[in-house]
């Protein structure tokens, strides 16, 4: 057990706080493309400590993309070493967690509508709608008028993030089964004693992370 395993734990805390921010912003959210970047304003300025929430929501967001790059790059770096059948479930999983994770940090930066937002975001429509097949009935679907835009990324941003959170599940789920040296499914009742360690070193490099980012 080193260090190197603990980013799994960070990166699950550092999502429980995205969707926890994320929900608080939300409240202020408002689609009208007219008026779709007063709520970032106002709460930054007239929200109590809602420049805080909104800045941790979006270094939160980086912040995440970091270490899950670093917990990839582990998990290939593992893939290559230990070719096993059973643990395919683990890295689909997690494919399917950090494509999500781009699609979902690609929507929320898009929700601002400020410039950078808009012109994203039709770069974005004009490579989907050159994909075979699907792809002009996909741009349709997403670049509508621009209120009705904003309407659909919002709804898409907040189903993806409760989506990753179910994909999340299923991959701690398949690592205790599947890799884990102490599976889900053991009943020694040694367990906790070999648990704990574990626990306090992924708590502990959690509150640094959180730490330094307040």
């Amino acid at each position: 057990m080193n260090y190197s395993n603990v980013i799994g734990f960070i990166l699950l805390i550092s999502f429980v706080f995205q969707v926890f921010s994320g929900l608080f912003l939300s409240i202020y959210h408002d689609s009208f493309y007219t008026i779709a970047f007063d709520p970032v304003v106002y709460i930054m300025h007239d929200v109590n400590i809602g420049w805080f929430i909104r800045l941790y929501h979006c270094l939160g967001a980086t912040l995440f993309n970091f270490f899950l790059l670093i917990h990839w790059i582990r998990g290939a770096w593992i893939g290559f070493r230990v070719i096993e059948t059973k643990i395919h479930s683990i890295w689909v999983s997690g494919w399917l967690i950090f494509s999500l994770c781009l699609i979902e940090g690609f929507l929320g930066y898009i929700l601002n509508w400020g410039q950078m937002s808009f012109w994203g975001i039709t770069v974005m429509i004009n490579i989907v709608s050159i994909l075979p097949f699907f792809g002009r009935i996909l741009s349709e679907l997403i670049w509508c008028t621009s209120n009705v835009i904003i309407n659909r990324i919002y709804v898409f941003h907040f189903v993806i993030g409760f989506l990753i959170i179910l994909v999340i599940l299923l991959h701690i789920f398949f690592l205790h089964t599947f890799s884990s040296s102490i599976p889900l499914l053991n009943n020694s009742t040694t367990i906790l004693l070999s648990l704990m360690p574990i626990f306090w070193k992924d708590v502990f490099s959690s509150l640094i992370i959180i730490d330094n980012m307040a």
